[in-house]
Formats: C-alpha cells, sequence, structure tokens
C-alpha cells in the first residue's frame, strides 16, 4: 500500500483475478477512501458475470476503466488491476453513446463549477467526437480535460468502464476532479505521404481517398515501404506503423490509427472529416521516446499551482506495439521529467483524451497525455 497527497491508499493485483480485485476494493474502503480509481487489463477477462454484484454493493463512487495494459510507475502490465483509493469524493456523469450525435446534449449539474475534467469512454464507440464537442461546447477552453478510450485490442466491444452500476460499455464517464489538472501532450510522429483528400468519410469510416477506394489508396502507398504485403500479413500488424495524420493549426498532426478493412474502406479509432486533409505518417523510436518525455517536461514547466500529487498517464497501446522491448524507455522519460517522487498511474489506451493548446478538447491515436494533478 502506498500512500500519497491524493491517494488515500493504492493495491495492486498482479494475477488478474476478480475475487483479488473485489478483495482490493474492500481494503480500500476500510481505509478510508471517499471514491475509488479502478484501471485493469484486458486480459484478466472480467466480465459483468464476475463483477457487477460485487459493484453494485459499493457505497462510494467509482470510475476506471478495462484497458490492454495498465501502468504503474515505470512498469507496464498486460494483466493485473489497480485500486486507487482516493481521499476526496468525486462526482461522475454517465452519459450512454449509442445514439449520441453532433445534435445531442448531456447535463451534469456539476458541471459548469468544474475546474478539471476526466473522461473515460468506450474506446470501439463510434460517438466519441460528438461526446468530446458537446462536452467543450459546455466547459469552454478553461477546464482542463484528459482522459482515454477503454477496450480490448482485439477490437471487440465490450463491457470495459467501472462504475456503481457495474460494468458499462457504449459509454462515457464524466469524472470531476476538485484539483488542479496540467496536461502534455505529445506523439512524435512524422509525416510520410500525402496529404490526401478525404472525399468520402462516415464518422470513424474512411470510405475514400482522392475519389478512390480508400483502402486500395493506403495498400499501394504503404506495401512498398513496409516491404510487406497486406495479403498475406494481418493488417493492423502493418497498419501500426503508418498511421494518417490530420492537420491542426500551429500544433502536431493529429493521428488516427486504421485499425481493420470493412471491404474497401478503412476503419479507424477516431473520427474522420469528410473534405480533410490528411497524411501517412510513420515513427522512429528516437522520436516517439522523446515525444513522451516532452509531454512530463511541458506539465513540469507550467506555472506552479500547487503541490504536485499524481500523474495520470494515458498512452496509445499501439506505441507499445511499435516500439515493443524499447517502449520502457518512455516511461522512464516519463519519470525522469516529472519531480521526483511523483507517482504515476495510467492506462495503454485505445485513443487518448486532452484538452488543446489551441482550444477545444481533441480525440487522439497513437498519442502520449499526461494530466498532472497538483492540490
Amino acid at each position: 500500500m502506498n500512500q500519497h497527497n491524493i491517494i488515500k491508499s493504492s493495491y495492486f493485483d498482479a494475477s488478474g483475478e476478480a475475487h483479488a480485485l473485489l478483495d482490493n476494493i474492500e481494503k480500500a474502503q476500510a481505509d478510508g477512501a471517499k471514491a475509488l480509481l479502478i484501471l485493469a487489463c484486458d486480459d484478466n477477462g472480467f466480465t459483468p458475470e464476475l463483477l457487477d454484484s460485487g459493484l453494485k454493493n459499493i457505497s462510494i463512487p467509482i470510475c476506471g476503466g478495462i484497458f490492454p495494459q495498465l501502468i504503474e510507475n515505470k512498469q507496464h502490465h498486460e494483466r493485473g488491476s489497480l485500486v486507487c483509493g482516493l481521499k476526496q469524493a468525486i462526482d461522475i456523469c454517465h452519459v450512454p453513446l449509442a445514439d449520441f450525435d453532433l445534435n445531442s446534449h448531456f447535463e451534469c449539474d456539476w458541471l459548469p463549477q468544474a475546474q478539471s475534467i476526466v473522461v473515460l469512454v468506450d474506446g470501439l464507440s463510434a460517438r466519441i467526437d460528438p461526446l468530446i464537442e458537446s462536452l467543450y461546447n459546455q466547459v469552454g477552453p478553461d477546464v482542463s480535460v484528459c482522459g482515454s478510450g477503454a477496450g480490448s485490442l482485439s477490437f471487440q466491444q465490450k463491457p470495459c468502464l467501472f462504475s456503481n452500476q457495474g460494468l458499462l460499455m457504449e459509454t462515457a464517464q464524466i469524472i470531476n476532479f476538485s484539483y488542479t489538472l496540467e496536461i502534455g501532450v505529445r506523439h512524435g510522429w512524422q509525416q510520410l505521404a500525402g496529404p490526401f483528400l478525404v472525399t468520402h468519410a462516415e464518422d470513424h469510416v474512411i470510405h475514400s481517398l482522392n475519389y478512390q477506394p480508400a483502402y486500395q489508396v493506403y495498400r499501394e502507398t504503404v506495401e512498398p515501404i513496409a516491404g510487406q504485403n497486406f495479403a498475406d500479413t494481418d493488417f493492423f500488424n502493418i497498419a501500426k506503423r503508418f498511421p494518417f495524420g490530420m492537420d491542426k493549426v500551429g500544433e502536431e498532426l493529429l493521428v488516427r490509427d486504421p485499425i481493420r478493412v470493412d471491404g474497401e474502406s478503412l476503419v479507424c479509432v477516431g473520427r474522420v472529416a469528410e473534405n480533410a486533409m490528411i497524411h501517412i505518417l510513420q515513427g522512429e523510436q528516437e522520436q516517439l521516446v522523446a515525444a513522451a518525455g516532452e509531454a512530463a517536461q511541458k506539465v513540469t514547466s507550467a506555472k506552479d499551482n500547487g503541490t504536485q500529487s499524481a500523474a495520470l498517464v494515458f498512452d496509445c497501446i499501439s506505441r507499445v506495439l511499435f516500439l515493443e522491448e524499447h517502449f520502457h524507455q518512455e516511461l522512464e522519460q516519463i519519470q525522469q521529467a516529472l519531480p521526483e517522487q511523483t507517482p504515476i498511474l495510467g492506462a495503454l489506451t485505445l485513443g487518448e483524451i486532452a484538452s488543446s493548446e489551441k482550444g477545444g478538447i481533441q480525440f487522439l491515436n497513437k498519442t502520449t497525455v499526461i494530466g498532472l494533478i497538483k492540490q
């Protein structure tokens, strides 16, 4: 058990067993936690049948998610769960996403007074961008926001958010943190080819580029450079190295991860706007590792509004798949840039969420997002 400014207690279980998670939840409550943040790995195989009855019996607020992997300080885990008992109660608003669109609106009675918000979403929902636009329309540019997409690297949608109602899917979790939150965002991917005009897209599916089938354009561009053929290789094993990037004025390109092929269309994590200009990107190990360190440096160089308490890190799982055995260097860069003794907790995610330096809230891919919580 460790204690920090905002964290009353924390318990990590490496087994990934449901009973061990529920035992640690009981321990955190016994320690006097006023709320729980739970991070777990998809490999645990958690289901509503295993957990819902236990979660519904918890009287304090619960938030958190199931992710491809979780982060604890310099370690990343493919199996296990982390229960953080928080010293203060938190407000949580759950927004169903199945029918959420650009005309939808949600209400949280505490939202007008919020200073810092963490957003966790079902990362495989097609409705994330409308939700984020609605959130920004309500809070504006002065509220710090960070978060991520939860879910499975199998890309099979299933319940992935922890709540007092049990495990939830196709849902967004809007969490009110009564602390200062400094945000750092970097990805380090570089332009390889393009730009291409998105001539037909719907939500997170690109149908055509330059009036040609999107998969055809992508395949003809990437295969010669990758030295691999999509016909005899799993699509994502190649595509994880060659994401898309959309222009953002004065900032890094907004990355979109193509995760699978649907006919001649490309399915991405996150919305791609029709008539957008996009590039195909590539990454280099040194640039990606350095970018994560730069994200951490940004939050530590921000004006000091209080004592640093903990760092939330939401790092895209595809960065692990790209960096492989070198990914530990990325976590080391983050820890070295943060103030000494700062606890780090977070997840390797399906998409990241962060306030933009130029305004707006963005749903990101292949990016490192760091939220330094200050008391």
